[in-house]
């Protein structure tokens, strides 16, 4: 993907403040670690002065694909964006130990056969300790290891999955748990008290586009020639309109308009919440088409919902 890598480890935090134990280990990290690509960005300074954010996203694409690790840290112990950002660039994620429920993303098994690998949180040793090990996979799995993981993050981790997974929760919820709506009430409720049942989660499929961003680059053809952005840009565009998505928003909303009769609360003031929601669009770019889509159809099942 893209070209040669460094061994450097890589990874670009924004800063909060001082409190913040992140900021201090990364400081540390950034003077200790040979060689590194590490980068802290004040918390005060603007995006747009910094030389990262003055790039293209092709270009950011591109500094990401030239490396074969980065480093993974939480704010506050939450799954970061950045890990699937590495794993859609091919890259080995260093994901620090503190960061919670990241089974529940990524099963053990899948950590394993990728490989995202942890390292102990605060540690700077350890961290450079685990990136020289992270390099020495990289390099056994060459570039069909960084295709695997690409693909990987494509299938498993995209909108439209995520989409998925909600929706197929929540439809099973509804029906195996809250009962299902039928002539105007709730069919098969639970008893008072009763425990409910946790959702089963099917094995996530992949729609035609993931497909085709899975499959149609081949592993071994350099991804900038196939014009990366646009295809992006297009990608996006067609994801918006895609008929799985448009399944899983509706289903979605349905089980929730449902939900939200078993507790007795009001479909207008859902209805509210939708419209304010509403008047607060990004101005451009693959969040409006996002925002627009989910909108549209919060909408038109408010509308069709009995």
């Amino acid at each position: 993907m893209v070209g040669p890598r460094v061994d450097a480890l890589y990874g670009g935090f924004r800063g909060y403040n001082d409190s913040f134990s992140r900021e201090a280990f990364l400081r540390t990290a950034i003077e200790r670690i040979p060689g590194n690509n590490l980068f802290l960005i004040p918390y005060n300074e603007p995006n747009e002065s910094h030389r990262y954010f003055s790039k293209s996203g092709e270009e950011q694409f591109e500094e990401w694909c030239r490396h074969k690790t980065s480093a993974v840290l939480a704010v506050n112990e939450d799954v970061p964006i950045r890990l699937f950002d590495a794993l859609a660039t091919g890259q080995i994620p260093i994901v620090s130990d503190d960061v919670q429920s990241l089974e529940m993303i990524l099963p053990p098994a899948d950590q394993l056969a990728l490989p995202v690998l942890r390292y102990r949180a605060g540690d700077v040793d350890d961290l450079e300790r685990v990136h020289r090990e992270a390099v020495r996979l990289f390099d056994a799995g060459g570039e069909a290891g960084a295709w695997r993981r690409h693909r990987y993050a494509v299938a498993q981790h995209s909108y439209v999955a995520r989409l998925r997974t909600l929706a197929e929760m929540l439809e099973v919820k509804i029906a195996g748990s809250f009962g299902h709506f039928e002539g105007g009430q709730i069919i098969d409720r639970p008893a008072e008290g009763s425990a409910l049942p946790l959702p089963f989660v099917r094995e996530p499929r992949r729609t035609p586009v993931e497909m085709l961003v899975a499959e149609e680059i081949q592993a071994g053809v350099p991804i900038m020639r196939c014009a990366v952005a646009d295809e992006v840009a297009a990608l996006e565009s067609r994801l918006a309109v895609a008929d799985e998505r448009e399944q899983a928003v509706r289903a979605v909303l349905r089980a929730l308009i449902v939900s939200l009769r078993w507790f007795g609360l009001d479909r207008s003031r859902f209805r509210r919440c939708v419209e304010e929601e509403g008047q607060d669009t990004p101005n451009d770019g693959p969040a409006a088409i996002r925002h627009t889509v989910l909108y549209q159809e919060a909408r038109r099942v408010l509308r069709e919902a009995p």
